[in-house]
């Protein structure tokens, strides 16, 4: 039953756009450590995350882009695995660190080793739109002043190698910060500015192409895509920083799943399931805009709509889990919010979740008892692709349709045949 109490730690973590960092020997190198460290220290509200990677590091592959969604039939709404991947694994901007002054006698042999880095880097992001900065560390003493007679020749330099990257002139940053750096928290703080703006660029693109497809679905087969491809836009809008668009969002993926989408005993656990997380969303980011009135009105009707939906009657304790746990998740978010104890308390909430659990508990107990062979218990400890779908009925949605369009194909088909005679 745990697949009904599902919450994963994804959900509950505020996403942050992803840049990694690579090139960076912080074992062996004290500058490129005191990088690291200022760049990765706790912020309250910090746009980034950070991860260090090696600069052979491998990126999960991207899947071939569709060309048309006609004939493209949903297995379920959430992968499992999707929002863990955006949040750890694909990167927004992956900055290569590099020592190269203007003025080094092996410019000429640096610059052909740090471009087969950054081939490295694109042959294993392996088609994704991710971007690519460099960062050149460089000598104090080599950094130009504003008096500095070279100054246009190293900004002639800079083009040039920017072509030769094949990158462009605002992703390569330079750090004077050989051999030891002064003031070295202003100028990551200048250089972070910079990471921010190409993550927001990354999220953004990654949001057009998610709202392209909309114009291809329909309203029949393409359900589930409306409400994933609604989530994903709130998703990559959080991690570009974008709050407001983000709670539009995951509001219209709820308007969609409560309003227009199918409902009924043989998903209709998959279709709680992301209800819950798409109210999670939406009564967490309330309640940190300080909004507790948005939030406590929308899980009310929330527990409205989903409370008489139960679903295949020998599942009620099932259920009942399901309401004990989304009651004590708001409540969790509640004591959060010290303005919203002022509203309303959040022991309303546990007290509802506990009753839930008691009723779940009654009511399983009068179950049949189910003898050892009418199943395998080894399909209950099985993952599922999708969130909300059980072990032993995978995919149900898309075979359910697979044989309704077969079956009018048939028809039409048929009526074709019958029309020449």
């Amino acid at each position: 039953m745990a697949w009904a109490c599902v919450m994963p730690e994804e959900l509950s973590i505020v996403p942050r756009g992803l840049v990694c960092l690579a090139n960076l020997n912080t074992r062996q190198h004290p500058v490129h450590r005191s990088i690291w460290e200022l760049l990765d220290k706790e912020r309250a509200n910090a746009p980034l995350r950070y991860r260090l990677v090696d600069i052979d590091e491998q990126y999960p592959r991207s899947k071939a882009k569709r060309a048309t969604y006609e004939w493209y039939v949903p297995k379920g709404i959430l992968k499992t695995n999707w929002m863990h991947k955006h949040l750890h694994l694909v990167p927004s901007l992956i900055v290569i660190f590099f020592e190269l002054d203007w003025n080094d006698s092996l410019f000429k042999d640096k610059q052909i080793e740090l471009k087969n880095k950054i081939d490295m880097v694109r042959t294993n992001l392996d088609a994704r739109a991710a971007a690519i900065s460099v960062v050149l560390l460089q000598n104090k003493n080599s950094f130009p002043t504003v008096d500095d007679v070279y100054s246009s020749e190293r900004d002639q330099m800079a083009n040039t190698l920017c072509n030769y990257f094949d990158i462009p002139k605002r992703s390569l940053c330079v750090l004077p910060v050989l051999p030891q750096p002064d003031n070295l928290s202003a100028w990551i703080d200048r250089l972070e500015q910079t990471f921010i703006e190409s993550s927001q660029n990354y999220y953004t693109n990654e949001i057009r192409r998610v709202k392209k497809h909309k114009e291809t679905l329909n309203n029949i087969t393409h359900q589930l895509l409306h409400i994933r491809h609604q989530f994903k836009v709130g998703f990559f809008s959080e991690l570009k920083q974008d709050i407001p668009s983000a709670v539009k969002s995951y509001k219209n993926a709820y308007s969609y799943l409560t309003e227009n989408a199918r409902i009924h005993d043989t998903n209709i656990l998959e279709m709680k399931i992301i209800a819950g997380f798409l109210t999670y969303k939406i009564c967490r980011i309330s309640f940190e805009l300080s909004q507790p009135v948005e939030a406590i009105n929308h899980f009310r009707r929330h527990a409205d709509i989903f409370k008489s939906k139960i679903g295949p009657t020998d599942l009620v304790f099932e259920h009942k889990a399901w309401l004990s746990k989304q009651f004590q998740t708001f409540g969790d978010l509640f004591t959060r919010c010290p303005l919203a104890i002022q509203t309303q308390h959040p022991g309303f909430y546990y007290q509802e979740a506990a009753y839930q659990s008691m009723a779940r508990k009654q009511i399983a107990q009068t179950c049949r008892r189910i003898e050892q062979a009418d199943f395998d218990p080894s399909e209950f400890l099985k993952a599922t692709e999708f969130f909300g779908q059980r072990p032993w009925r995978q995919h149900h949605q898309s075979k359910l349709f697979k044989k309704k369009n077969r079956k009018e194909r048939e028809t039409k088909t048929l009526k074709n045949i019958l029309n020449r005679f």
